[in-house]
């Protein structure tokens, strides 16, 4: 009998303040998402601030531990987009 391959994904919504923001923290982990080997990850734009985080991996442990990475780094790069003031008009 063959084997039976489970798929497990996510989609996540992230506003950001702004499009600055949003295009500083898409640049910033798209690289990271052309590397990932052994799960899928899709960084998109949408709307006016929005970004949409699409995960799908092999296993429920593998899916949440890149979940919890990539939502770090948004915080993270948008935490230092904001002390540097470069999201200010």
């Amino acid at each position: 009998m063959g084997q039976i391959i489970y798929r497990v994904a996510a989609r996540i919504r992230v506003e950001l303040e702004s499009l600055k923001q949003r295009e500083i923290v898409l640049k910033a982990l798209k690289p990271e998402a052309l590397t990932t080997s052994k799960v899928n990850v899709e960084i998109l734009s949408e709307g006016e601030n929005a970004l949409i985080l699409k995960v799908t991996a092999k296993d429920l442990i593998k899916l949440r531990a890149v979940m919890n990475a990539y939502l770090r780094w948004i915080k993270t790069v948008s935490e230092v987009v904001n002390l540097t003031g470069v999201n200010k008009p």
